[in-house]
């Protein structure tokens, strides 16, 4: 290193570093005390599992130390992320004081996203430099930045986990920048960071919520589109992939489970790649350690692309690292599985006995509801707490279907799924939103709810209509037409 590198480096960066670093812990600190006494706390549900009321609005001690180093030392690059950063901050706030709608929510991420593109010179921009026409760049940098956004939120779902990412992801723009002086912008990023770090490390005495998830995604999703590359070519687009992939594969596979479940894809659950490490014994440090190093594997291809200019190279490295990340997901999801399978044949033979099955189960075509229970997911929450808590859930599972169902055929599917069939019509006992409502207190009552909204994850509720046939033949439903007389005398 030179030695005006050196000086700048003590004399402007270590001082930035520091008084970013002293700014957020002060306001952190100022903020748990006032979210305290405000009662701006978590709460309990399904993905809170916490007995103890943590602090929020962890993005607002962020984005002011964030101010204070542009404004102590004028640090250029940061001005247009935090104005525009501005709309999505307060939506934060409102969020986590009295949580609002994810449209809502992503309309003023739009605003945002608007507001930074038109303070940003399109020249300025990755896709604009790589020849992309500005309308069309434009509409994709606002996709991947929404997207960014809520990929960032979606991993604050543990202790530490989206800002221990953060701080890594920055790290490895400073690995790749050119300068011999890191930019001033990342270095505050990460001090602010790291502030907030010391009051989120386990046990969390403050969380980053909407406030401070959405504003990390949108600093590192803006940065990687401005941010000066070494090699320019279209090969260069994988680098931000490679450094953002934590978050972007989380969110994929969340989008792909949502919409296989039939919820929302914007629906909260509590079945991301951290729970899943805990759930096969992980602890919360461990788990941290894990993402930490596939952080740090994804950050190692994209400095490597970044040196790489041969296409066939480039393309050996992107393939092998995509294989190894794909790897180490489908070993969790293994990992996960087997766990489950060892209460299979438990849960098979446990369904046999505390419920009174129909081998011969018929129904009317014309006129059925069949109500689907996919057990599976549930197991997974408690195969950590052993036999006894399996046990104690069918036993209150079976209360649930008696009280439910007055008059019901029950067939088991699988070893985790129990298939209720009711017919007629003036036979059913309660509507499907009372029944999806029940179920959602049994789960919550055992602590392994998994979802909200209108269906509670694994069940499902199919009535004769337009896929009535293919419904029956799938559960291997025998038909036959019957009156009123004759069903009863079945049931």
């Amino acid at each position: 290193m030179r030695k005006e590198d050196m000086i700048d480096l003590i004399f402007k960066v270590l001082p930035a570093f520091l008084l970013t670093m002293g700014s957020s812990l002060i306001f952190n600190w100022l903020v748990i005390q006032f979210a305290r006494k405000t009662k701006i706390v978590s709460k309990s549900d399904f993905r809170r599992k916490k007995k103890r009321r943590i602090a929020l609005l962890g993005g607002v001690p962020l984005y002011i130390s964030l101010w204070i180093a542009y404004l102590g030392f004028n640090i250029e690059p940061l001005f247009n992320t935090l104005v525009a950063a501005a709309p999505l901050i307060l939506i934060g706030i409102v969020d986590d004081i009295k949580e609002l709608r994810a449209l809502q929510k992503s309309v003023i991420h739009m605003v945002s996203i608007g507001l930074w593109i038109y303070l940003t010179p399109a020249a300025d921009t990755l896709l604009v430099k790589l020849g992309g026409p500005p309308i069309s760049s434009y509409l994709i940098m606002s996709f991947w930045i929404l997207g960014i956004i809520n990929a960032v939120n979606m991993i604050d779902g543990m202790d530490s986990e989206a800002s221990s990412f953060s701080i890594f992801a920055a790290g490895f723009f400073i690995l790749l920048s050119t300068s011999s002086v890191p930019p001033l912008e990342l270095i505050v990023f990460i001090s602010a960071c790291l502030g907030f770090l010391v009051f989120n490390k386990p046990p969390a005495r403050l969380y980053l919520e909407d406030s401070g998830s959405t504003f990390l995604g949108f600093f590192l999703s803006t940065y990687s589109l401005t941010f000066e590359y070494s090699n320019l070519s279209y090969y260069t687009l994988l680098i931000p992939l490679f450094i953002l992939a934590l978050p972007e594969i989380d969110a994929i596979m969340a989008i792909y489970r949502r919409i296989k479940s039939k919820t929302s894809v914007s629906a909260p659950d509590h079945d991301h790649i951290h729970h899943k490490l805990l759930k096969v014994g992980f602890t919360v440090p461990q788990v941290i350690m894990i993402l930490i190093t596939v952080t740090t594997y994804c950050g190692t291809t994209a400095f490597l692309l970044n040196q790489l200019q041969n296409p066939t190279h480039i393309l050996i490295v992107t393939m092998l690292s995509a294989f190894a990340q794909l790897s180490i997901l489908s070993l969790i999801y293994l990992l996960e599985h087997k766990k489950a399978q060892q209460v299979s044949n438990y849960s098979r033979s446990l369904i046999e006995q505390s419920f009174n099955l129909n081998e011969n189960i018929i129904v009317d075509p014309d006129d059925f509801r069949i109500i689907v229970y996919d057990l599976l997911p549930y197991y997974k929450e408690l195969q950590q707490r052993g036999i006894v808590a399996v046990q104690e859930f069918i036993q209150d599972f079976n209360e649930y279907v008696n009280d439910n169902f007055k008059t019901k055929q029950l067939k088991q599917y699988g070893s985790y799924s129990l298939i209720v069939l009711e017919s007629p019509s003036q036979h059913r006992s309660l509507l499907q939103e009372t029944i999806s409502h029940n179920f959602f207190s049994l789960l919550a009552k055992h602590d392994i709810q998994k979802n909200s909204g209108k269906l509670p994850w694994g069940m499902s509720i199919y009535t004769n209509g337009k896929f009535g046939d293919q419904i029956l033949k799938k559960f291997n439903v025998p038909v036959s037409r019957r009156d009123e007389k004759s069903y009863n005398k079945a049931g």
